[in-house]
């Protein structure tokens, strides 16, 4: 039997198919917070030493660019994901028993003549009344989840991007922290009987140090020459 639109039973089996797939849908998306979250994880392990370099001198001017770039990315990625995740309510269809009970004696009640024992036409346009009540319900349940389902989708799509955007430049900062030299660091001796300070560079003693082996292993050369 071919189905037809001008069927009302034909016509809440594709409003309930598309309801259940809405609804499937949503949760595929949420699941999707997953890709957020590796990204954000990646990135929040240099995040602070990269950060820390804009406060070290001296800073390149490309870094300060590519640091501009990966904050605004993170920033609109993190926006949008707060709009992704924050929480909204599905509608939910009225149980069948109002439409089967409540609402069909409400019906019977208000037919003309016997409402105690309706006729069998008065039987059928009772039916066809109660079906255009329920795929009025389906319809506006579909309506609803369809703009949250799209509303979900397009904010995922825009956090998961500018997600990705922020990783390039976030590389380029994790060249430039790479690159960047050690800060010198100094030891202290403390002389216990005059109380006083001595600071050592540990860099200049390093370049001393290896001054002094190079100067060595020269003389050893020319001896045995």
């Amino acid at each position: 039997m071919p189905k037809s639109f001008y069927d009302l039973d034909y016509d809440i089996e594709v409003n309930e198919k598309r309801d259940a797939s809405l609804k499937e849908e949503y949760d595929k998306i949420l699941g999707k917070v997953s890709n957020i979250l590796i990204v954000y994880s990646g990135v929040s392990v240099f995040l602070i030493a990269i950060c820390k370099d804009f406060f070290t001198p001296p800073v390149n001017g490309w870094y300060l660019l590519s640091l501009g770039i990966f904050v605004l990315c993170f920033i609109i990625s993190f926006a949008y994901t707060i709009l992704f995740l924050y929480p909204k309510n599905t509608p939910v269809l009225a149980p069948p028993k109002e439409y089967y009970t409540d609402l069909r004696s409400q019906l019977e009640a208000a037919l003309p003549t016997h409402p105690a024992a309706p006729t069998q036409a008065e039987k059928e346009q009772i039916d066809v009344q109660l079906k255009t009540a329920y795929i009025t319900e389906l319809e506006d349940a579909i309506d609803i989840n369809t703009d949250l389902v799209t509303k979900k989708q397009a904010h995922y799509f825009k956090a998961f991007k500018f997600a990705i955007f922020c990783i390039f430049p976030f590389f380029v900062c994790m060249v430039f922290h790479l690159l960047k030299p050690d800060e010198p660091t100094s030891v202290k001796i403390v002389d216990s009987n005059k109380s006083s300070i001595l600071v050592i560079d540990t860099v200049k003693v390093l370049e001393v140090s290896s001054h002094i082996d190079s100067t060595l292993k020269s003389q050893l050369k020319a001896n045995k020459k």
